[in-house]
C-alpha cells in the first residue's frame, strides 16, 4: 500500500474542480443560468475533502509507531507539508486582495488576524465560525483539518490509537453536547456552546473524518476480495451519487446531506483502485496533486479575473479556471516543496550525525 492510490487523487481533483466551479458559477449566471444553478452543488467537494483526509491519514499513520515521538513526527510532517504553502499563499491573497487597504476595515483586520493564527471568532456562524465571505474565506475547512490532525496526534501517543480516536471523537461529538444539555444531531448547524472553538470542536461535520477513518481501516481487507465482488458496489455508489446530486434535495455539507453518499462513492472507488488506477486520467491525478494550492488561491484569482472581464460570461469562467490552475501548478512546483525540503535536509543532517557518532 505504499503506492499512490491514483483513483483517490483523481477524486481529490474532482472535489477541487467542484469547489472552484462553485465559486466561479456567477460568471455563467446570465448566459447559462441552469448550469450556474447546477454548479452550486460543487460545494459538496469540501465534504469529499474531509472524508478523503480521514482515509488518507489512516493509511499513513497505520505504518507509524506509537509514543510521543511518533505524535511529534506526525505533526511535524503535517506542518511542513501544509503551513509553508499556506502562509505564502496567504501573503499572495493579502497582496492581491487589497494589501494595506485591509487595515482601514476592522472586520478585515479581524479576518486577517484569524487567518494568521488559524483561529475562529464567530460562534453563531456554523459550520464556519469565521467570515466565510471575507479574507481567504475557504480557510474555514483547514480549521477542521488541523483539529483532526491534533486529535490524531494525541491518539498516536498510545498503542491502541483507533480505540483512542473513537473515544476522543465520541467525547467531543457526543459527550460534550450531552453534558451541555444540547440535543444530538448530525446537522452541521452544530451546537451553540457559547465559544467559537468549542462549537468548532463539537460540530458534527467532523464525523466525516471518522467515516474516512473507517473506510481506511477496512480498505486492506476489502481489496483482497475478487474484483467481481467489488465492481457492483462501485456501480451502485455511482448511481446513488448521480441520483442524489440530480434530486436537488438535501445537497450540502454533512452526513445528513451529501456526506453519506460521497462516503459510499469514496469507499467504492478506493476498493476498486486495483483496476481503476489503470484507466484514471492523468490530468485528474495531476489536478489532485495541485489541489491544495488551487484551493487556497482560487478565490483571489477569481476576483482578479473579474477586473479583466467585468461583463462576466464564459470568457471570465474559462480565464479564471485557467489562471487558477496555472498559479496552482506554480505553487505546487515551487512553494509546496519548501516544507518537504526542510524535512529532507533535517533528515539528512540527522543521518550524517548518526554516521559520525558511530
Amino acid at each position: 500500500m505504499t503506492h499512490k492510490i491514483k483513483s483517490m487523487q483523481a477524486l481529490r481533483g474532482i472535489a477541487c474542480l467542484a469547489v472552484v466551479a462553485f465559486h466561479n458559477r456567477s460568471a455563467l449566471a446570465e448566459q447559462f443560468p441552469s448550469l450556474a444553478q447546477w454548479l452550486v452543488k460543487g460545494v459538496v467537494g469540501v465534504d469529499l475533502f474531509f472524508i478523503l483526509s480521514g482515509f488518507v491519514i489512516t493509511l499513513s499513520v497505520s505504518r507509524m509507531g506509537s509514543g510521543f515521538a511518533a505524535a511529534a513526527d506526525f505533526l511535524r510532517r503535517r506542518a511542513l507539508r501544509l503551513l509553508p504553502a499556506y502562509y505564502i499563499l496567504l501573503l499572495v491573497n493579502f497582496l492581491l486582495g487589497g494589501a494595506m487597504a485591509t487595515f482601514h476595515y476592522p472586520d478585515k483586520v479581524k479576518a486577517l488576524i484569524a487567518a494568521l493564527t488559524l483561529s475562529v471568532y464567530m460562534p453563531q456562524h456554523a459550520p464556519f465560525y469565521m467570515d466565510d465571505e471575507g479574507f481567504l474565506n475557504v480557510r474555514w475547512t483547514l480549521n477542521y483539518e488541523f483539529l483532526f490532525y491534533l486529535i490524531m496526534a494525541a491518539c498516536l501517543v498510545v498503542k491502541q490509537r483507533w480505540v483512542a480516536l473513537a473515544v476522543a471523537l465520541s467525547a467531543l461529538l457526543i459527550g460534550v453536547p450531552l453534558a451541555a444539555d444540547s440535543e444530538l444531531t448530525l446537522g452541521v448547524s452544530g451546537h451553540d456552546m457559547g465559544f467559537s472553538y468549542l462549537n468548532l470542536m463539537t460540530n458534527p461535520i467532523i464525523w466525516q473524518f471518522a467515516v474516512g477513518v473507517v473506510i481506511g481501516l477496512v480498505y486492506p481487507y476489502i481489496i483482497r476480495l475478487p474484483v467481481a465482488a467489488r465492481v457492483p458496489f462501485l456501480l451502485a455508489a455511482a448511481v446513488l451519487v448521480v441520483k442524489h446530486l440530480s434530486s436537488d434535495q438535501n445537497v450540502g455539507h454533512g452526513l445528513m446531506a451529501s456526506g453519506t453518499v460521497l462516503a459510499l462513492l469514496l469507499a467504492a472507488v478506493a476498493f476498486n483502485d486495483s483496476w481503476l488506477r489503470h484507466i484514471t486520467p492523468r490530468w485528474l491525478v495531476f489536478l489532485g496533486d495541485i489541489s491544495f494550492s488551487v484551493y487556497l488561491i482560487h478565490i483571489v484569482i477569481m476576483r482578479q479575473m473579474y477586473k479583466l472581464f467585468p461583463a462576466g460570461g464564459t470568457s471570465l469562467f474559462v480565464a479564471s479556471l485557467a489562471a487558477t490552475l496555472v498559479v496552482g501548478w506554480l505553487s505546487f512546483r515551487y512553494i509546496e516543496p519548501i516544507g518537504q525540503n526542510i524535512w529532507r535536509r533535517r533528515a539528512d543532517a540527522g543521518r550524517a550525525e548518526i554516521k559520525v557518532n558511530s
